[in-house]
């Protein structure tokens, strides 16, 4: 504390800092704009040294005017709201006008009128003004500009029915300082306020994102289950038909017949695929666990797709591992249909003449599946996405006439895993240098 400050100025440092706790305290917006007004003539008694109204207007940069957002709760404020043939709030008054609210802000400097016609004109009319102010019973105002780093905000007025000359030192100092508290005290509520605006605004944008995605969802299930039956007819009378009229087909209706059956098998995949995804991401898929060797199982899933890699001249392997391989608690068929998915993607990415080789490789707490294949390969962008929802769409890993996926088997075949507590990985060297994809499932013990 400054010894040296009189009894007087003490006083008004301590109103000052009582000030500061009744208008800082609250962060919302309407609330300390009211309290603005309110505090000097309410909480510190300025009501009873002739101080009648106190009008709080800011600065509207976007729309270059002042607006009123607040003023006082007192019988002179009353007087003049009755009177007013614009309402308060409605009151717009142009930064280009040159009364003293305006000048206060444009010039950053106070002023003091004991006429109102230099106060409130525009938008009120010079009669108006008297009118309003004659009503209010008010003598003189002291306008003040609204800071906050030092670039004027806003302005405060304070209306007195008293005369100028009747304002003391003590009283033109606590206001002075008065007013570099409402500025940070309107720039935080503003902020805050802005804040929770956007908080709320974004609560809300994620609750209908929710709800549209839960709707996406119950599309596609829905979808996907009337999609399912009609296609699986379908390739039954497709098959009924190749099987039976074999001898009486000519290869061109063979080879229609043969393209129809792998289209609409290749429809039931995606359907099933979708269906997949929706009950993953809906927390609606369940998992048949049971222990078992998982050696059997890669060796029966390669031998059957070994045929089909040889009419594509690949040649399709399966590298066992020479030391015990524990077993692992999984769902078999899952983890089928995630090397299905692998070693099919292989399948169409490897050239007539190369190979795919499949790795199982026990390691101490987990064991490591690998499909190498020396095709096409990918590069580092293709990577970064591989496992998203339809990435390979467009991506460049497909060519046109490639393009019969739709990257839901490698977004699947993941997914699956991680479900089983175990990770899927990718790797290529780069375009033209082959690829080997990697999961790996953790022991039962």
């Amino acid at each position: 504390m400054d010894y040296n400050t009189t009894p007087q100025k003490q006083k008004t440092i301590q109103s000052l800092w009582r000030l500061e706790k009744i208008i800082l305290e609250s962060l919302n917006f309407n609330t300390v704009v009211q309290k603005i007004v309110d505090s000097v003539l309410l909480e510190l008694g300025y009501l009873n040294l002739g101080y009648g109204i106190v009008v709080l207007a800011l600065v509207d940069e976007e729309k270059k005017h002042l607006r009123r957002v607040s003023i006082s709760r007192t019988s002179e404020a009353e007087k003049a709201i009755a009177v007013l043939p614009i309402p308060f709030h409605d009151i717009i008054m142009p930064l280009s006008s040159s009364n003293y609210s305006v000048r206060a802000v444009t010039e950053n400097r106070p002023f003091s009128t004991s006429d109102w016609r230099e106060l409130i004109c525009p938008p009120y009319t010079p009669d108006e003004a008297l009118m309003i102010q004659r009503a209010a019973g008010i003598k003189n105002s002291m306008v003040f500009p609204v800071t906050s780093k030092n670039i004027p905000i806003g302005i405060i007025i304070f209306s007195m029915t008293k005369d100028a000359d009747k304002v003391s030192e003590d009283e033109m100092d606590l206001i002075k300082s008065f007013t570099d508290v409402v500025g940070i005290a309107v720039q935080n509520a503003e902020l805050y306020s802005s804040l929770a605006k956007t908080s709320k605004d974004l609560g809300e944008a994620n609750e209908r994102l929710e709800e549209l995605d839960r709707l996406k969802d119950e599309f596609v299930s829905l979808a996907s289950h009337e999609l399912r039956t009609p296609m699986t007819i379908i390739k039954s009378y497709l098959w009924l038909f190749m099987d039976k009229k074999k001898g009486q087909l000519t290869d061109k209706e063979k080879n229609y017949l043969e393209r129809a059956y792998e289209s609409t098998q290749r429809l039931i995949n995606l359907v099933n695929d979708m269906l997949n995804v929706s009950r993953i991401e809906s927390g609606r898929l369940t998992l048949a666990i049971k222990e078992f060797q998982i050696t059997e199982l890669i060796e029966k899933q390669v031998t059957e797709l070994i045929p089909r890699a040889q009419q594509l001249g690949i040649n399709l392997s399966f590298t066992k591992p020479t030391s015990q391989v524990p077993l692992i608690k999984a769902d078999p068929e899952r983890i089928e249909q995630v090397l299905i998915n692998l070693i099919g993607n292989s399948l169409k990415f490897t050239p007539k003449g190369g190979s795919i080789i499949v790795f199982l490789i026990p390691r101490e707490k987990d064991i490591w599946v690998q499909v190498a294949d020396n095709g096409k390969g990918m590069t580092h962008e293709v990577l970064q996405r591989l496992f998203q929802k339809f990435a390979t769409s467009g991506s460049g890993y497909l060519t046109k006439q490639e393009s019969q996926g739709t990257g839901l088997g490698l977004y699947l075949s993941k997914a699956l895993i991680e479900m089983h507590g175990g990770k899927m990985w990718a790797q290529s060297p780069g375009e033209n240098k082959g690829s080997r994809f990697n999961f790996t499932l953790p022991h039962s013990h």
